[in-house]
């Protein structure tokens, strides 16, 4: 039911659910590329979904894959079956939030939980590399870069980096184009930046050099205020950075 689900967000080629599971789900539930070919290729078998063969001249030919009516219906019937138990498996919990558009709220609480900041970038791979090093994070399981000379799909479209509790997300969100901001003020001004603190000034001094050094440019530098010393760097994308100083910062 998972591969329904991802269909019927959007008409999609084979690749797009199976990057599109990354994303989403593969937090809880990884689904390996091979088998959800296999499901894509079953589920047209029962008329669940209809499939288009799409020729390209600068790209092999794809086939894109459309949820049909009867499709939508069994998954529907599937979501809100009263006859699934309480504790639902991965299967059922991925196919209903998929069904539902792919929202998350903490059941707990009746808040949305707020799961990763995301940076557009016009290199994935690169920026992930910039902030994996910088904040001494690690790629979500599946997201490591290949093998020299290998393809780096995943590097092209949407990456994460996570801490070792996953609790800080960072997410990167790969886009044709992107104007660099232009802060302070200008045509691009920002909007959001990282907030990213240290203990001391002695330690506020050793990251502008690590961040110098791993390709951030230095934006704005307030290193000698008394009451909060700060830096304001831009990434290797252009999104602004702070780093400062708080007492009780943990590194």
């Amino acid at each position: 039911m998972a591969a329904l689900g991802l269909v019927a967000i959007r008409p999609a080629s084979g690749y797009e659910p199976v990057a599109f599971a990354h994303r989403s789900i593969a937090c809880f539930w990884s689904i390996p590329r091979s088998q959800l070919y296999d499901e894509l290729a079953r589920l047209e078998e029962f008329g669940l979904i209809a499939g288009t063969h799409v020729p390209q001249t600068s790209a092999p030919d794809k086939r894109v894959y459309e949820i049909t009516e009867a499709g939508r219906t069994v998954l529907t019937a599937w979501v809100e079956s009263s006859t699934l138990p309480s504790d639902r498996s991965k299967s059922q919990s991925t196919g209903a939030m998929l069904a539902g558009g792919g929202g998350r709220v903490d059941a707990w609480h009746g808040f949305p939980a707020l799961r990763q900041v995301v940076l557009d970038c016009t290199d994935a791979r690169a920026l992930a590399e910039f902030y994996r090093q910088l904040l001494g994070l690690r790629y979500r399981p599946g997201d490591e870069p290949p093998a020299d000379g290998e393809p780096d799909p995943l590097g092209r479209d949407w990456l994460v980096l996570q801490d070792a509790a996953d609790g800080t997300r960072v997410a990167f969100q790969q886009v044709a184009e992107l104007p660099e901001a232009t802060w302070p003020d200008g045509p691009h001004p920002q909007m959001l930046h990282l907030d990213l603190t240290v203990p001391s000034t002695a330690d506020l001094e050793a990251q502008h050099a690590r961040a110098l050094t791993l390709g951030a440019r230095l934006l704005h530098d307030r290193s000698h205020d008394p009451e909060e010393p700060l830096r304001v760097y831009a990434d290797p994308a252009g999104h602004p950075f702070c780093i400062f100083v708080v007492a009780t910062a943990v590194k």
